[in-house]
């Protein structure tokens, strides 16, 4: 069998002799020499010059010239390499040929300059290939898209990331695809909260100017329509009930964010199947979320079997919804639970549970005649409220058979606050540890002292973690953000633009969407 310690045997031969799977094995060995590793990548045998693509050293490809490094079978062995280096990118991404640079465009994680070289590389396929990371490109790239003559380019700059006038120079471009293209991305980057080069006052102004210039076109106001200003969209749902009654009865009344609109909406469809929609929309007021809370409980009331029977659009779902999107006052949460300990409500108590910053006086209510197991304790351990009675009694039923854990407990129990939660937070137990981390009620030098890998970014999502030290510690590693429950935009809009690697600035675009 061939391996490193028999290579020598191949050294000083003309490969033309050796057996074809022998030749294909050889670039995997590291023993080969640089004289048969050069033999090999010039070799008539496709699979052997990828393989050998893949394993020379780096320094030996940034030998190869333009043809060797731009020859198919060459930049299918450099594109599987791990790590690929910046330098052999750059060759790349400079290649006449265009294998090399449309082939390179396709990778993941492409540091930002290598894009930008590729962006501005004089062939389509290339751009593109880039369009997924339109939205990244710099200005000026943009701005180029922006003017070529060729209407398939500017809409691939319609889909970037735009300034305010780059926008406003695509509203008045002759192509209906290119203004298209700009009508979806403006609503995309609002109702995501992905904003990056234009402020949201900047991107009403766009949508505003689209609106008035197409006015007529119902199919573009359509795609723009959640980009347009909360007048724009109440007057666009008004005209289109009466072109056609049934036209935001489903996805759209879940997106809009107009509060006019949406009164308007719950007014025509005025059913369960209208509040299961309603229910989930972000944007939607406590005042509407009451209204239907109250709708939904007389019809589960009215309707037993009915209700029952249903599911999306059953009682309990609708309100799971209302207290999972957008704004949830505690009054809200309080008939919650009110409603969980008197009957079953499973959606609803399935929702109310997967908050982990209820209000101490929600919590207090869902301690009171509730099961003591080890679910429970792990509820309250997880909230960011709960009072130090309240972890103490969860840790006891967690580790109630646990001697040794109780026996902790029980000395600890004389101690005050500042020692109690301090020593949980130091401890080994994994779930003192956790009940402590979590809660507001640890000391901030405590949170701050924690430098277990496995434990300080829940540390630093605990809301008493000293702002000073957050801000010292994403100032050295600014991709601690996207660990962040609620970071500051401002960091995350930055990484987003500027992450050294698709996979960084597309993470931090899950994010904005996520915290918008």
């Amino acid at each position: 069998m061939l391996d490193e310690g028999n290579v020598a045997a191949f050294e000083g031969r003309d490969i033309a002799t050796f057996d074809l799977a022998i030749m294909r094995t050889l670039p995997r060995l590291k023993g080969i020499s640089a004289n048969l590793r050069k033999q090999l990548i010039n070799s008539n045998d496709e699979q052997t010059i990828e393989s050998m693509a893949r394993y020379m050293p780096d320094n030996e490809i940034l030998e190869l010239t333009d043809q060797q490094l731009g020859y198919q079978p060459v930049v299918l062995g450099l594109l599987n390499r791990e790590p690929l280096s910046v330098e052999i990118m750059t060759r790349m991404s400079r290649l006449p040929d265009g294998v090399g640079p449309l082939n390179l465009a396709l990778r993941e994680n492409l540091p930002l300059d290598i894009v930008m070289t590729l962006a501005k590389r004089d062939w389509d396929m290339i751009i593109q290939e880039l369009y997924k990371d339109a939205w990244l490109l710099p200005e000026s790239i943009i701005d180029g898209y922006i003017r070529s003559d060729d209407s398939s380019i500017r809409q691939v700059g319609a889909g970037g990331q735009l300034t305010f006038n780059q926008a406003m120079q695509l509203a008045n471009d002759s192509s209906n695809n290119v203004v298209t293209s700009l009508a979806f991305k403006l609503a995309e980057m609002k109702h995501h909260g992905q904003l990056l080069r234009m402020t949201p006052q900047e991107s009403d102004k766009v949508a505003a100017y689209l609106y008035q210039k197409f006015e007529n076109d119902d199919d573009l106001i359509h795609v723009l329509f959640l980009a347009l200003p909360d007048n724009l969209q109440f007057n666009f749902v008004k005209r289109m009930e009466k072109k056609s009654p049934a036209y935001f009865c489903c996805r759209d009344m879940q997106v809009i964010h107009s509060d006019a609109a949406l009164q308007r909406l719950l007014t025509r469809f005025n059913d369960p199947e209208g509040w299961s929609n309603l229910a989930k929309n972000q944007y939607l007021s406590t005042a509407m979320k009451q209204k239907i809370w109250q709708r939904a409980l007389s019809h589960r009331k009215n309707n037993p079997k009915a209700d029952s029977a249903a599911y999306e659009t059953s009682a309990d779902m609708i309100l799971s919804e209302l207290i999972s999107y957008g704004e949830v006052d505690d009054q809200m949460l309080l008939n919650a639970t009110s409603l969980i300990r008197s009957d079953d409500w499973d959606f609803l108590e399935s929702a109310l549970i997967s908050w982990d910053n209820l209000p101490a006086v929600v919590l207090k209510e869902l301690q009171q005649n509730t099961p003591r197991n080890d679910i429970w304790a792990k509820f309250f351990l997880g909230q960011e409220n709960s009072s130090r009675a309240q972890v103490n009694e969860a840790l006891r039923v967690y580790y109630a058979l646990d001697p040794g854990a109780l026996a902790q407990l029980d000395v600890l129990a004389k101690q005050p606050d500042r020692i109690w939660w301090s020593t949980l937070a130091k401890s080994n137990l994994t779930f003192f540890k956790f009940g402590a981390l979590n809660n507001r009620h640890t000391p901030s030098a405590v949170l701050a002292a924690e430098i277990d890998p496995e434990w300080w970014i829940v540390a630093m999502n605990n809301p008493r973690f000293p702002v000073d030290v957050l801000k010292a510690r994403l100032k050295r590693d600014p991709l601690l953000a996207l660990e962040l429950v609620n970071p500051e935009l401002d960091l995350v809009r930055q990484l987003a633009l500027n992450g050294k690697t698709r996979a960084i600035r597309e993470q931090a675009m899950r994010k904005l969407d996520e915290l918008y």
